[in-house]
């Protein structure tokens, strides 16, 4: 059998300094390219995750034209929970609307596979 001397305590170097945003920087000029590709997705996430979020806001208050910004009327309209849906779901033409949007999305897929 070998036997192996191992030291007793391992020998370290310099502790790690981060060197912040100036350094954050520098890599970014350096491998563009790679933050380029990284660009695409920013924007589909952007814009499918954070884009909706007033509109979902929106459809719990009862909006009013009070100022000309349309961010500040969204945080100062009162909150009125589901009775927009409520109301929605509740007209008489809601019917007649749900039906149009059915037979033309049917209509129009099976003349769509029916042409191509």
């Amino acid at each position: 059998m070998y036997r192996v001397n191992v030291p007793k305590t391992a020998k370290t170097g310099p502790a790690f300094i981060p060197r912040g945003v100036k350094n954050f920087f520098r890599e970014v000029r350096v491998n563009y390219t790679f933050f380029l590709l990284l660009l695409p997705g920013f924007v589909i996430v952007f814009l499918l995750c954070y884009l909706p979020i007033p509109g979902i806001i929106l459809a719990f208050q009862k909006y009013q034209f009070i100022h000309r910004n349309f961010f500040i009327n969204l945080f100062k309209c009162p909150f009125v929970g589901f009775d927009n849906f409520w109301l929605f779901f509740n007209d008489p033409q809601f019917g007649k609307a749900l039906f149009n949007t059915v037979f033309y999305n049917l209509f129009f897929m099976v003349t769509g596979n029916i042409i191509s």
